[in-house]
């Protein structure tokens, strides 16, 4: 098998997972029409639930950023699994900030943690091709 259509498969997981994060968007976005104007988001940050799910997304991204410290030194098998449990770790960030958006039915918490979650995807993109 040559190097294109082997990482086929993991470039493939990659770019579905960075499409699940736009089709959480789209959710929040068709949702958070109807919900009530939010109040300051210093006041939404202050309930405990919404700082732990915040405090989580943040710790989750400084985390995945451990899983690709050690990937060169690893078989590719390895360094593969590693990128599709970073890619996952990393996706995970929308999750908690989506549930924190539907708790305080506030958007901009979402959009927080999209944005943190789509940083982690370009730090974190599939390896190069092989010749």
């Amino acid at each position: 098998m040559n190097g294109r259509s082997s990482q086929a498969p993991l470039r493939l997981l990659y770019f579905s997972l960075i499409n699940s994060t736009l089709i959480y968007a789209v959710i929040v976005w068709f949702l958070s029409r109807t919900w009530p104007p939010p109040g300051s988001l210093e006041q939404v940050l202050r309930q405990p639930a919404i700082l732990a799910l915040m405090v989580l997304s943040l710790a989750t991204f400084a985390f995945s950023f451990s899983l690709g410290a050690w990937a060169n030194a690893e078989p590719m098998w390895r360094q593969w699994n590693r990128f599709v449990l970073r890619w996952a770790i990393i996706e995970s960030i929308v999750i908690d900030a989506l549930a924190a958006a539907f708790i305080a039915r506030d958007w901009r918490l979402f959009a927080i943690g999209w944005v943190l979650s789509l940083i982690g995807f370009v730090l974190a993109p599939p390896p190069p091709r092989e010749a």
